[in-house]
C-alpha cells in the first residue's frame, strides 16, 4: 500500500512536472506567439509607415510633376502668346507697309497724270503762243507788205505826176494850144 502510494505520488509528481513543462511550454509558446505577434505588428507598422512614406513621396513626386507640367504649360502658353503677338505685329507691319507702298504708287501715278496734264496744257499753251506769234508775224508782214506796196504806189504816183508835169511843161514850152494842155492837166492818174 505504501508502495502503491509512493508510485501514485511519483506519478502525480511526474504528472505535475509534465503539467509544469506543458505550462512552461505553453507560456513559452505564448511568449513566442506574443513576440511573433509583436514582430508581425511592428513589421506591419513598418510596412504601413513605408507604404505611407512611399505614398507621400509619390504624392510629392506627382505634385512636383504637376507643378512642373503647369509651369511648362504656362511657359508654352506664354511662348505661344509671344509668337502670336510677333506674328500679329509682323502681319500689321506688312499690311501697313503694303498700304504705304500702295499709297506711294497711287501718289506717283497721280503725279505722273498731273505732270502729263501739265505738259499737255503747256504744249497747248506753247502751240497757242506759237500760233499767236505766227499770226502776229504774219500780220506784221502783211502790214509791212501793205506799207511797201503803198510806198511803191506813192512813189509811182509821184513819178507819174512828175512825168505829167514835165510833159505839160514841155508842151507849154512848145507853145501848144492851151486847150489841149488843160485837158491833159485835168487827167487823173489812177
Amino acid at each position: 500500500m505504501r508502495e502503491k502510494k509512493r508510485i501514485q505520488e511519483e506519478k502525480e509528481k511526474e504528472l505535475q512536472k509534465l503539467r509544469e513543462k506543458q505550462e512552461k511550454a505553453k507560456d513559452k509558446q505564448s511568449e513566442l506567439d506574443a513576440l511573433r505577434a509583436k514582430r508581425a505588428f511592428e513589421e506591419n507598422e513598418r510596412i504601413l509607415r513605408q507604404k505611407e512614406k512611399e505614398e507621400i513621396l509619390l504624392k510629392k513626386k506627382l505634385y512636383n510633376e504637376l507643378i512642373i507640367a503647369n509651369e511648362k504649360q504656362k511657359k508654352d502658353r506664354e511662348m505661344q502668346l509671344i509668337e502670336q503677338a510677333i506674328a500679329e505685329k509682323n502681319d500689321y507691319e506688312r499690311i501697313i507697309k503694303n498700304q504705304i507702298e500702295e499709297k506711294e504708287k497711287e501718289r506717283i501715278i497721280e503725279e505722273q497724270k498731273k505732270m502729263k496734264r501739265y505738259k499737255h496744257n503747256e504744249d497747248i499753251r506753247k502751240m497757242i503762243k506759237e500760233k499767236e506769234e505766227r499770226e502776229k508775224l504774219k500780220a506784221r508782214e502783211i502790214i509791212e507788205e501793205g506799207r511797201r506796196i503803198k510806198q511803191k504806189n506813192d512813189n509811182w504816183y509821184k513819178r507819174m505826176e512828175k512825168i505829167k508835169e514835165e510833159k505839160i511843161q514841155g508842151l507849154k514850152d512848145l507853145n501848144i494850144n492851151p486847150k489841149y494842155i488843160t485837158e491833159l492837166e485835168r487827167y487823173k492818174i489812177i
